[in-house]
């Protein structure tokens, strides 16, 4: 039974402190969606300079061969024809690089670079978990304590609830304005009213 007890109030406090710390978690959230979405972004224009890029070389070297069989055709002998054929060879192999490359940038670019988007998004992203780590039981008398409080001729009593090996449970205030009595708004006696400083003068 006291086990079933603790489980329930283990719940109860990770729920009170999952809804403290919810807005923070809110907020560190939408900060690293922005983040992602910077990255993404940033992701996408240095690939559509890319996709430009390829295509104007492949348009160049496009013109390069063509240019190349023109030459071929005209050559005066056997060894500017071999020149030639070695030119077209390595243009080609260009060529044909960029081709592949452009066209994965293309069908990157056609799914929304979604396999980029996701593992941006995965390295952004939180996880947030709140577990116990540690749980303490007390158990202390609870009562009432009756002071009688006295200051010059005046004298009033006060009932403050207490528990032994806890002390005061609950804040005393004035009993005129209600704001707290502490070190730094001293209780005094008014007329038999338990008053703090703002409220004895």
């Amino acid at each position: 039974r006291d086990d079933v007890t603790l489980r329930n109030w283990l719940s109860v406090g990770q729920d009170a402190l999952e809804e403290a710390i919810d807005p923070l978690i809110t907020s560190i959230r939408e900060q690293a969606v922005r983040a992602a979405n910077v990255e993404f972004e940033e992701y996408v224009s240095l690939k559509e300079s890319a996709i430009e890029s390829h295509c104007e070389e492949v348009k160049r070297l496009e013109s390069k061969l063509e240019d190349l069989n023109d030459q071929l055709t005209t050559a005066a002998d056997r060894a500017a024809s071999l020149e030639v054929l070695e030119e077209q060879d390595a243009v080609e192999a260009a060529l044909t690089s960029h081709r592949s490359e452009l066209e994965e940038l293309l069908e990157a670019e056609q799914n929304g670079f979604s396999d980029k988007q996701a593992a941006i998004r995965s390295r952004h992203s939180i996880e947030v978990r709140c577990e116990p780590l540690g749980a303490a039981y007390f158990e202390y008398e609870k009562g009432d304590v009756v002071l009688t409080l006295g200051e010059d001729t005046a004298e009033t009593q006060l009932r403050v609830a207490f528990g032994r090996g806890v002390g005061v449970m609950e804040p005393v205030c004035c009993c005129r304005c209600g704001t707290q009595l502490s070190a730094e708004n001293p209780l005094s006696v008014v007329q038999g009213d338990v008053v703090g400083m703002c409220c004895s003068e």
